[in-house]
């Protein structure tokens, strides 16, 4: 019965692990991924604002919809990127 609990309690372990790994994007594939992102979500048709090198804001069109899409970038010396 304690084999049985130990595995169900690796299994779950492992599963919830799955939701917070980062996946690896190709190097120079960036681009094509973020096409495909929105494309898989029905994102269209967008405009630009570019507030600095580190900020930009997309107004585009999901299902005749206005959505906002803000990429930051953040880290050390720049800044990581929240989409």
């Amino acid at each position: 019965m304690r084999i049985i609990l130990c595995l169900l309690l690796l299994f779950l372990m492992i599963a919830s692990a799955q939701d917070i790994m980062y996946e690896r994007i190709p190097k120079y594939n960036i681009g094509p991924f973020l096409h495909d992102f929105f494309n898989q979500r029905g994102i269209y048709d967008c405009f630009k604002r570019q507030i600095d090198n580190n900020l930009l804001y997309l107004k585009c069109l999901k299902e005749r919809n206005v959505v906002d899409i803000i990429i930051s970038i953040h880290g050390k010396n720049i800044e990581s990127i929240i989409i």
